[in-house]
């Protein structure tokens, strides 16, 4: 047997040298530097009122104090949720970087919608059943939006009627409708949040979701 093939038969195969490409990355420090393996939300401990900076610091209380029901309604996504994962993944590469040199009483954040002026372009997006969080629900949520002006958007399974939450503050105030195959109760349901004084319709055009793993897992463990 010749050297080229004596070194062939006691050389690295191509399965070998790939595993062995693959180790040396997943012991490299550059490699684990990319992402922590255990992230804050893994070991963080419950903070007191006075040191949450932020909605994710509340998150942990708000499991710990309300059933799981209700945590698993407000938190969970449709099917896998490998959207909401995704989405949440794609807002942590999104930075909010300060201008240098700028005077904050020169900055203008106010916009137009529809025709509708706005303080800055940020409004509350259609969230249902907030009465399980609070019995206040929408209404108390209505109230708050309108000491900034912001505009909310009721939700077509909102915990109160959308006439009953319009009585309750004076601001900017939409409609969600999920659009149905029957067209009256579109058309009833849409006369009525206009009588009610709805600036504007929002029709959300995505079938809601009828699926979800959560669920399905919770009732695996003897859950609801």
């Amino acid at each position: 047997m010749g050297k080229a093939e004596h070194a062939w038969r006691r050389g690295f195969s191509r399965r070998q040298a790939i595993a062995g490409l693959g180790s040396f990355l997943a012991a490299s420090p550059l490699l684990h530097a990319q992402r922590d393996p255990w992230p804050l939300g893994s070991h963080r401990r419950f903070m007191g009122f006075d040191e949450i900076r932020d909605v994710f610091d509340f998150e942990p209380l708000f499991r710990a104090n309300v059933p799981l029901s209700t945590y698993d309604y407000s938190a969970h996504g449709t099917e896998s949720e490998f959207t909401l994962y995704r989405n949440r993944d794609a807002f942590d590469w999104v930075q909010l970087v300060g201008g240098g040199g700028v005077a904050p009483a020169a900055v203008d954040t106010s916009t137009e919608l529809f025709g509708h002026a706005m303080p800055s372009p940020i409004m509350l997006a259609p969230t249902s059943r907030q009465r399980d969080l609070h019995p206040d629900g929408e209404l108390g949520m209505y109230r708050a939006a309108t000491t900034t002006a912001t505009t909310m958007i009721v939700s077509n399974a909102s915990s109160f009627p959308y006439t009953r939450i319009a009585e309750e503050a004076d601001g900017p105030l939409w409609y969600q409708r999920y659009a149905t195959r029957e067209l009256d109760p579109n058309r009833e349901a849409l006369d009525a949040g206009q009588e009610a004084g709805a600036q504007t319709i929002v029709v959300t055009i995505d079938q809601q979701a009828t699926l979800y793993e959560r669920d399905l897992h919770v009732r695996h463990l003897g859950g609801r």
